[in-house]
């Protein structure tokens, strides 16, 4: 019986010193598993910044909790990982608004109501209901897709951003 659990914590501790490498590993290969938010400053708005990119004005109607993800990124399976070795793992959340798009900047966005993800844990957008921003988002599975680290802002701070995405459309 003490060879069983001596086995047991011999396993135990291999399988979590084997985690703790993998997390080190990809953290040493530039993977954040901590969900911090590292965003390059936003400089001039530019051709370059908007390729591929949508640009709309919207009205946020609601606020609300997307669905989970299914892991696609290697800090989701990372996440997957450590759950299944038993060990704590931050929980990255993810709000879904509902906006009233306004204006079409650039892109295929359609005036009408649209759904736009506002980005996971620290780098989500704070979307307030009742305001109206200028939405700087990518294409993610038939919906809309944001974050802090994109030009999206209120449309009253980002009168330079209008003016000229408004030249330009």
């Amino acid at each position: 019986m003490g060879h069983h659990v001596i086995a047991g914590r011999v396993r135990r501790v291999t399988v979590r010193s084997m985690a703790v490498a993998v997390v080190v590993l990809l953290s040493l290969a530039g993977v954040d598993a901590a969900y911090g938010c590292t965003c390059s400053p936003a400089g001039p708005l530019s051709s370059a910044a908007v390729d591929g990119e949508e640009f709309f004005v919207a009205r946020v109607i609601s606020i609300g909790p997307a669905d989970p993800p299914s892991p696609q990124t290697v800090d989701d399976l990372i996440i997957l990982f450590l759950e299944v070795l038993g060990l704590e793992t931050p929980k990255p959340t993810e709000d879904l608004a509902r906006v009233q798009v306004l204006e079409v900047l650039r892109g295929s966005a359609r005036l009408g109501v649209a759904d736009v993800l506002s980005g996971i844990s620290t780098c989500g957008y704070g979307f307030v209901p009742g305001e109206t921003y200028l939405i700087d988002a990518w294409r993610n599975a038939g919906t809309f897709a944001t974050s802090i680290c994109f030009r999206t802002r209120r449309a009253k701070d980002a009168a330079a951003d209008l003016r000229v995405l408004r030249r330009r459309s």
